[in-house]
């Protein structure tokens, strides 16, 4: 079921793919979007079929399940280490601003989140993708929670 984005502090469909999502990042997502209400999730997990259409398209340099779009947990459910976000704008058009994305990234330095923007990306400028840094810097922002 698509569920659509909107304007409300708490939007269904960020929420609906927040579930699948490691919880630093729904953390960190939830920070974000009370910071930037009109900020929004376009991907979170991806599985199979999803993430060799993005590889085939030129949008990943990864198959599955390299991705950090495609990480599981230990329970084997759907635990992305990845969003790919975007805007809203007063008219209702998703906008993907690459200078929101920086200043997104440099907020994410300062506050010393465990997060890696793609923009950074050498192979890849995915402006849009945030991912959660290392497995150590997880667990020391779970620590210092």
């Amino acid at each position: 079921m698509n569920v659509p984005h909107t304007s409300d502090p708490t939007c269904p469909s960020c929420e609906t793919k927040l579930c699948q999502a490691h919880v630093s990042l729904r953390d960190w997502f939830h920070k974000v979007k009370a910071a930037n209400p009109n900020v929004h999730i376009s991907w979170s997990y991806r599985g199979q079929e999803d993430q060799e259409k993005a590889f085939q398209e030129g949008k990943s340099k990864l198959h599955y399940p390299d991705s950090a779009h495609n990480k599981v947990g230990q329970d084997e459910q759907p635990c992305a280490r990845a969003l790919d976000l975007f805007q809203i704008d007063e008219d209702g058009v998703a906008r993907f601003s690459p200078p929101f994305y920086a200043k997104l990234a440099a907020q994410c330095l300062d506050d010393r989140d465990p997060i890696r923007w793609g923009g950074t990306f050498k192979s890849l400028g995915d402006k849009d993708h945030f991912e959660l840094a290392s497995s150590s810097a997880v667990e020391q922002l779970a620590v210092n929670q």
